[in-house]
């Protein structure tokens, strides 16, 4: 399901990897030679400004650190910013029930009507660990 209004993602020479691991149900982020670990969209290592970064695969899993709501699509989209057990946050939607900040969720993966799949979050409720 696509969201009204948003343009679809699309892949490109640099996002190509992303994308495969995201249609295969794995979500990627950024890591340099030192091993610090990077939001899936630099170019250059936050923690030691390293240029030359790889993939590594994240476990899918953090705790939202903020929210916020969209009202100007139908329906409404809720918006979140989780820190990932790894260390970078990473921006996204909502799906399922909501959350509030300070709890846990855990990644899935939707594919859009267009375009290339795209990460999503859900809550894990309360009896998960």
């Amino acid at each position: 399901m696509s969201v009204p209004g948003r343009a679809p993602a699309r892949r490109d020479e640099m996002t190509a990897e992303w994308f495969d691991a995201l249609n295969a149900g794995r979500l990627l982020l950024r890591t340099c030679p030192r091993g610090h670990r990077s939001r899936p969209d630099v170019l250059v290592c936050d923690h030691c400004g390293a240029l030359d970064l790889g993939w590594a695969e994240a476990g899918g899993r953090g705790t939202v650190v903020a929210r916020a709501v969209d009202h100007s699509t139908r329906p409404a989209t809720c918006l979140v910013i989780v820190e990932l057990d790894e260390g970078p946050w990473l921006t996204t939607r909502l799906e399922g029930a909501s959350v509030e900040r300070g709890e846990n969720v855990v990644v899935r993966y939707v594919q859009g009507d267009e375009g290339e799949a795209y990460p999503v979050v859900t809550g894990l409720g309360p009896d998960a660990s």
